[in-house]
């Protein structure tokens, strides 16, 4: 099942975006990579909160991958 961050803020170009994790959930502290959709440069992510489980992403939702500890 997807997990979700909403309306968290990007750390590449300060806007907020909907991120998602298309397998399971991230933990509080866990690092993850993505790419920006309004800078497409490449960004890392240390959640702040605890994700949510969705049955889909909302669209346009920004994929995180986790990073390796």
């Amino acid at each position: 099942m997807p997990s979700l961050l909403r309306n968290t803020v990007c750390p590449a170009c300060g806007q907020h975006h909907n991120f998602t994790v298309l397998e399971g959930d991230v933990s509080v502290g866990q690092e993850c990579e993505y790419v920006c959709p309004m800078t497409g440069r490449w960004g890392r992510l240390r959640t702040q909160e605890k994700t949510e489980g969705v049955i889909y992403p909302p669209q346009g939702a920004v994929h995180l991958t986790r990073r390796a500890a």
